[in-house]
């Protein structure tokens, strides 16, 4: 069954063996940029002075428990959610 899957019909390659690599590309490079681009955000939108905020920040919530910052991160989603969910109502009233 494996050998199918990777060497398709016919003995040619299938689209769906290169979509791990790519991905892992991908999150590999996510990985690397977020930080440098967050670095570069955070002043840009909460000035100069406000960097060091960054990195208290992200101790914190390097030192909090895994169950505390997984709750957090669920309600800021669900906040944004609803937000854009307005929004959406905003926009597309007829």
């Amino acid at each position: 069954m494996l050998h199918r899957v990777c060497h398709g019909v016919r003995g040619r390659w299938v689209w769906a063996v290169y979509a791990p690599s790519v991905t892992t590309a991908v999150c590999i490079f996510q990985m690397i940029a977020k930080p440098y681009n967050g670095m570069k955000g955070w002043p840009y939108i909460f000035g100069e002075g406000k960097a060091k905020d960054m990195i208290v920040f992200d101790s914190v919530g390097a030192e909090s428990n895994l169950g505390s910052v997984l709750d957090f991160s669920d309600a800021a989603l669900f906040v944004i959610s609803v937000v854009n969910a307005i929004g959406l109502h905003q926009c597309c009233r007829s």
